[in-house]
């Protein structure tokens, strides 16, 4: 696996074609509401159980927390 590039900078300095983190999400909040989006999604598709909903948007916030190597402490540029 191949961790996406934090910065743009870094995307455009590594050639990297995906988006950056940066490019991604605005801030923590953001990446959350997506990973809440997702997951709700999936209830509604019924891939997820809906007991199961806030564990799944749990893991994305303590990912965050946890990876704030990813992010940095500054808000990313939109």
């Amino acid at each position: 696996t191949i961790p996406f590039a934090r910065t743009i900078a870094d995307r455009e300095r590594t050639a990297d074609i995906r988006t950056s983190i940066e490019e991604r999400y605005r801030d923590r909040d953001d990446y959350v509401q997506q990973c809440r989006a997702v997951a709700e999604a999936l209830v509604a598709q019924r891939f997820l159980l809906p007991q199961d909903l806030e564990v799944a948007v749990e893991c994305g916030a303590t990912f965050v927390r946890v990876g704030r190597a990813l992010f940095g402490d500054r808000p990313a540029r939109v």
